[in-house]
């Protein structure tokens, strides 16, 4: 199944990005620091989608536009009285086709998953008392793993080899991306 295939496919680099995400997080000690850590997260994940919404918009399987995630980290900003928009990143992976796009939102969505764990890392680290600054971390709540599992669905489908390898190759090329990005604009936290 192309979800075990990906998983272990892309363990390395995600293992990877996680390390660094994890470090710059618990460096976090203010709202200051939080808000220079969401406009890096937002750096990436504007850009990102904006491609995949090139390649996804008209796909009711994935429902993309329900799965956009920027604005949410824009509501953070603005919560904490920040107005300016964040440099966006450049260095994207190749979304060139419905299949790259599956596999950088294989990298987007999984990220969901540990989201409620950041947020309270977050929120204890800062002293927020509620879940306000932290609609991004907190994603889509009570459905995530719902939404997990209805994406899941559309990798459950049969891709032959060379499109179960663009998929794989994106996921990874998703990883890395993100990763340098963030190696690239950590000072900013």
């Amino acid at each position: 199944m192309l979800h075990q295939q990906l998983k272990e496919q892309t363990k390395e680099a995600h293992q990877a990005l996680e390390r660094r995400m994890v470090g710059l997080i618990k460096q976090i000690h203010s709202e200051a620091q939080y808000v220079h850590f969401l406009k890096l997260m937002y750096g990436y994940y504007a850009s990102l989608e904006d491609k995949l919404g090139e390649q996804l918009s008209t796909n009711d399987a994935l429902d993309f536009n329900q799965r956009r995630k920027a604005s949410w980290i824009l509501d953070d900003m603005n919560y904490f009285g920040s107005k300016e928009k964040p440099s966006r990143c450049q260095a994207l992976p190749p979304i060139d086709s419905f299949h790259t796009a599956l596999g950088a939102m294989y990298v987007l969505e999984g990220s969901a998953l540990g989201g409620k764990i950041i947020a309270k890392m977050i929120a204890s680290q800062i002293g927020l008392g509620d879940a306000r600054g932290l609609t991004f971390f907190n994603g889509y709540g009570d459905e995530t793993m719902k939404m997990w599992e209805l994406f899941k669905e559309n990798l459950s489908q049969s891709f032959d080899p060379p499109t179960t390898e663009t998929i794989i190759t994106s996921a990874n090329q998703t990883f890395d991306t993100f990763k340098n990005w963030i190696e690239s604009h950590a000072a900013a936290c």
